[in-house]
């Protein structure tokens, strides 16, 4: 496990050494390394990893996380090949400055000091496997991979931000790089925030949109060379592990991950100890749900493979304890099954969880609007012919449906689109209160983000505008550190997404089926068929949304959730509450995805006296 901290002052007043070694102090048990650079009134960070510290002449530099492609680096810099990692980064700054990320591959978030030109440089690599937040007081720059360790560098704590809770109630997989907390900021995948004495500034330094084309002559080409930078995505993130363990459903991603980590961990004799997933274990209560139910699939995998497995126990319980949690200093991401995957993994002494979040934006890349950009080119043989590739000759008005939902709604103007697309506003105003519905301007809607019958567009947007991977892998961090686990990502290799985006559109369905390059670079390989179909899973989300929210109707009948709060109409939330479920599973899962959220800022209001008592109540308390 690992972590950075620290702080850097551009004026007056001194780093607050008081605070920065009670907090290393604090830490200092749950890490193996600890180092200390530049001790002095003007800069104090704390870095607790393999990485350590990096020196190159009076350029400082601190990471958490690792490179890749190390061999090729050493020999451009000319330096040792044992050389650390965070030592390879002073060194690539004293000699590119701002130009060095074009030749940084890995995962990882750090921090550059270079004190004789007053600048320091905070980084996140490409996609956001390490978070990094950041709070500048106008003289003096604090910074920590962990919002808890940012959060007690600073003198006060700091208050709410309530155009952050309005984008969250109103779409909480899309938050802007502003965190919850007023002054704290998340550094934003691919870019730098570069501070002066003068204040901070974003650098941008890496766009999914320029990307290299990539061009081969046959098919099979593609495929193989795809194939090979999985492998080599894989292999770096087995080196330096310990541990490892990793998620493995039934769909291609966690499987291909999973097994061709313990296909590579083999070869030098090593094993996964153990592969978890959300879905519950078969029994009467959660029995074998038919061709859909991933649950076969994952075991036939694993007995192939000769791995165990570790099957999910979420429940009413669990969930209502989850939504006190504060998310405000863990991040929200709300997938709280992973919580259980964690302590499975930590029951199991793993250090290393390798995960293949994020692969549908890369390397699994369903590139849906592939049929609309093919009606867009004038292509209507080929379009025809994906659909009697997906449903035969004899299923004329399944082929139709295909070309009208998959190739001419896409490209209906906006107002025909909304009316007849498949995007919804799952989140709505419903609780937004008034005082948040007044600030201006609240985050856009779901729409805006549709598709435009470009398939190399929409994979852009999907890796940068929603930045949900990031935000889900920065939460997963939160959640992990008391384990000591790192999750490593594969399948957002840089090397992966920037291939697939400098593919020829009509590649991404080569076969004239989806995910074409995630099956390339998979075939042969897997020893039984996928199904990533979990309809246990989603019974039982369900069965414990239900299960939640009848607690909460209880806590509603016993007077609590009274009173009012700036964030919330609590008159609505409290009657959505006291209703409880209807047991038509659609309405009921549209209203809790609702409530959940609602509840969460509920809470937080709740850790922040930001709820108006009434009398009664303030006087028995």
């Amino acid at each position: 496990m690992s972590f950075i901290f620290g702080q850097v002052s551009f004026g007056d007043a001194p780093a607050d050494r008081d605070r920065f070694d009670a907090l290393l102090l604090a830490n200092h048990g749950r890490c193996t390394t600890a180092h200390v650079i530049d001790p002095t009134s003007r800069t104090c960070v704390a870095v607790a990893s393999a990485t350590g510290d990096g020196r190159e002449g009076p350029i400082v530099a601190a990471l958490d996380g690792e490179l890749h492609e190390r061999q090729a680096l050493t020999q451009i810099l000319q330096v040792r090949s044992d050389t650390p990692d965070a030592t390879l980064v002073a060194a690539a700054w004293a000699r590119w400055g701002h130009d060095m990320w074009a030749n940084l591959l890995g995962d990882f978030a750090g921090l550059i000091h270079d004190p004789e030109h007053g600048r320091a440089t905070l980084f996140r690599d490409h996609i956001g496997t390490r978070p990094l937040y950041w709070h500048w007081s106008g003289a003096r720059l604090s910074v920590a991979t962990h919002l808890p360790d940012l959060l007690a560098l600073l003198p006060d704590r700091p208050t709410p931000k309530d155009a952050a809770i309005a984008a969250f109630l109103r779409r909480p997989s899309a938050l802007t790089p502003y965190t919850l907390l007023t002054g704290v900021q998340s550094v934003r995948p691919g870019h730098a925030i570069i501070v002066e004495p003068s204040g901070p500034r974003q650098v941008r330094w890496w766009a999914p949109e320029n990307v290299p084309e990539v061009r081969f002559k046959a098919l099979e080409e593609y495929g193989a060379a795809f194939r090979d930078l999985t492998d080599r995505a894989i292999a770096d993130r087995l080196r330096g592990t310990g541990s490892i363990g990793a998620h493995l459903s039934g769909g291609l991603d966690s499987t291909g991950v999973a097994l061709l980590s313990a296909q590579q961990l083999a070869q030098t004799g090593r094993r996964l100890v153990a592969t978890y997933s959300w879905s519950p274990e078969l029994s009467s209560e959660a029995p074998d749900m038919g061709a859909r139910d991933e649950r076969p699939r994952i075991l036939e995998n694993c007995a192939a493979a000769g791995l165990s497995h570790r099957f999910g126990t979420l429940n009413g319980d669990a969930m209502r304890r989850f939504l006190t949690r504060p998310l405000e200093r863990e991040g929200v991401a709300d997938l709280l099954e992973e919580l259980d995957v964690l302590e499975l993994a930590k029951a199991d002494d793993v250090d290393t969880l390798l995960s293949g979040w994020g692969g549908d934006e890369g390397f699994s890349a369903h590139a849906e609007s592939i049929p609309a950009w093919m009606l867009a080119q004038g292509r209507l043989r080929g379009l025809f012919r994906l659909g009697r590739r997906q449903f035969g000759l004899r299923k004329a008005h399944r082929i139709a449906g295909f070309v009208w939902s998959s190739a001419i709604v896409p490209l209906l103007p906006d107002p025909l689109f909304d009316y007849f697309g498949s995007t919804s506003d799952l989140y709505q105003d419903r609780y937004i209160s008034d005082h948040l519905a007044r600030l201006s301007p609240l985050p856009e809607r779901p729409g805006s983000a549709r598709s435009r019958g470009d398939p190399m567009h929409d994979l852009r947007i999907k890796i940068e505008q929603q930045r949900h991977i990031g935000e889900r892998m920065a939460t997963w961090a939160s959640w992990s550190a008391p384990y000591r686990i790192t999750h490593r990502y594969p399948l957002t290799d840089r090397r992966l997404i920037t291939f697939v985006l400098g593919l020829p559109p009509d590649v991404l369905w080569g076969d004239g089926q989806p995910r074409y390059m995630a099956r390339a670079a998979l075939r042969g390989r897997l020893r039984s068929q996928l199904s990533k179909f979990d309809p246990a899973n989603e019974r039982k989300r369900l069965n414990a949304a239900r299960a939640t929210w009848r607690l909460l109707a209880a806590e509603a009948a016993a007077g609590g959730f009274d009173g009012t709060c700036d964030w919330i109409k609590m008159d609505v939330l409290r009657a959505d509450l006291a209703r409880g479920p209807s047991g038509n599973d659609s309405k009921d899962l549209m209203a809790f995805i609702r409530i959940f959220p609602a509840m969460r800022i509920w809470h937080m209001a709740e850790r922040f006296g930001a709820l108006e008592r009434p009398a009664k109540r303030r006087a028995a308390e």
